[in-house]
């Protein structure tokens, strides 16, 4: 082996345990079906953004002002740490992304974002089932691990409560392979008091 490949290893098995110590919201598996997680979360905030058109450029039109917002673009002037992941839903030509706020962050008080386009939300906890995938980030990818997903699901005992999340946990620089994305779907094993399933 090479000087060249062995520092190219140290580089990548470096950078794979920054990014895995980066927090995310807290969950429990309480069940496996496959390759599918059912997932129970604790509440967590958030930050996001609405903007349209193209799915594929709604995470580069949103970033900038949400990174604003943890740069110090708030009332406060505060920096606020990155988390993971980049939370994307999308209707049409309509997407919503969204940043996991840090809990010590809510824990000590979200400042209020200076940009109207930026708000903040509290996500409820929450059953959600879960597929994880690697690679590229193409919609048509995404929606073919969606579609699996959805079918699995139909194919349980729980029923689809809300919307699919496209869920991002890497960087863009980060080779397709060791990428972890997934698809995020709200479930309950009960009836759905308001059912969604786009």
């Amino acid at each position: 082996m090479n000087i060249i490949r062995i520092l190219c290893l140290i580089l990548l098995f470096g950078c794979t345990a920054i990014v895995e110590a980066i927090e995310e919201p807290e969950f429990e598996v309480v069940e496996t079906l496959g390759n599918v997680e059912i997932r129970r979360y604790s509440s967590y905030w958030v930050a996001q953004t609405n903007v349209s058109g193209d799915f594929g450029e709604a995470g580069s039109q949103a970033f900038r002002p949400l990174v604003d917002y943890l740069s110090g673009d708030n009332n406060a002037g505060e920096k606020i740490s990155m988390t993971a992941p980049v939370q994307q839903r999308s209707l049409d030509n309509r997407h919503v992304v969204t940043f996991v706020m840090p809990r010590e962050a809510v824990a000590s008080g979200l400042p209020d974002p200076t940009d109207a386009a930026v708000t903040l939300e509290e996500v409820p906890a929450q059953l959600v089932a879960a597929l994880r995938y690697s690679g590229n980030w193409k919609e048509s990818r995404y929606r073919d691990f969606e579609q699996q997903l959805r079918q699995q699901l139909h194919a349980s005992e729980y029923n689809i409560c809300g919307p699919a999340t496209w869920a991002r946990y890497n960087p863009p620089f980060w080779p397709g392979f060791l990428r972890r994305n997934e698809v995020l779907i709200p479930v309950t094993s009960e009836r759905c008091e308001t059912p969604l399933e786009n």
